[in-house]
């Protein structure tokens, strides 16, 4: 099997979420590539209608973009490559709120910016969450989601 558009194949949350915090840790093999889709609107067409922050195995990569890991794709590169070797283990802490995105690759900030100022800004303020297949080895743990702002909303409705 091969390909990124096989969408029945990515692990996808079964509800939506606003504003969040997910932390995980991944490994890949040699050659490795996935990514860890964000405010997904529909969950058969992932690319077109959230967002992805790239899992790639780019390590030690010194000139490096929006689609090496830790970029979010079409976006925006990270701000460092902070990726591991293959057959490590790395983390993401990735704080979605409002239109702000955080990305803190293995203990380094690699984005905090402002989506409605790029071309994520026509993307869902909510959706699910996805974890990419691409056929090829990779490995999640401790993956855990912490809901912002869920009190406020609940108390904006009393």
């Amino acid at each position: 099997e091969h390909g990124w558009t096989r969408y029945d194949a990515y692990l996808t949350t079964d509800r939506k979420y606003k504003d969040f915090i997910i932390d995980l840790e991944f490994k890949f093999k040699k050659g490795g590539n996935s990514g860890v889709f964000l405010r997904v609107g529909d969950p058969k067409s992932q690319v077109k209608s959230g967002f992805e922050v790239q899992i790639l195995d780019t390590h030690n990569k010194k000139k490096f973009g929006a689609h090496d890991c830790g970029g979010v794709i079409s976006t925006a590169a990270p701000s460092k490559m902070m990726v591991k070797p293959a057959g490590e283990w790395n983390r993401y802490i990735i704080s979605v709120v409002g239109s702000q995105l955080k990305v803190n690759l293995n203990g380094e900030q690699i984005h905090d910016f402002d989506m409605s100022k790029t071309g994520l800004k026509n993307r869902p303020l909510s959706g699910y969450i996805g974890f990419q297949d691409e056929a090829k080895y990779l490995w999640y743990r401790n993956v855990r989601i912490k809901e912002l702002n869920v009190n406020k909303k609940k108390e904006a409705t009393k």
